[in-house]
């Protein structure tokens, strides 16, 4: 289903048990939505100060105290306009 809606208000939670984003809109018919996604999967970069394989190899390490990572990667991305190598978590 599509739905096009200006956007008013977003929020995180769980919903259901899972991990969820909640979209609250207006149509253009002036009719208020709520969007529920719970098809995300939640990530953040890390930028060190040390070369990047070494930091993923250490978080590989500690991976039994944070169980809930589930998957650590190098990225190349910008930031502030120059080329970073960032793990993605």
């Amino acid at each position: 289903m599509r739905c096009r809606f200006w956007l008013v208000d977003l929020n995180d939670g769980v919903c259901e048990g899972k991990l969820c984003v909640r979209l609250w809109g207006i149509e253009e018919n002036n009719r208020r939505v709520i969007v529920v996604a719970t098809q995300i999967r939640p990530y953040f970069y890390l930028l060190t100060s040390v070369e990047a394989e070494s930091a993923a190899k250490r978080l590989e390490s500690e991976r039994e105290r944070f169980s809930d990572i589930t998957g650590i990667s190098i990225e190349e991305r910008k930031l502030l306009g120059k080329e970073s190598s960032l793990k993605e978590s």
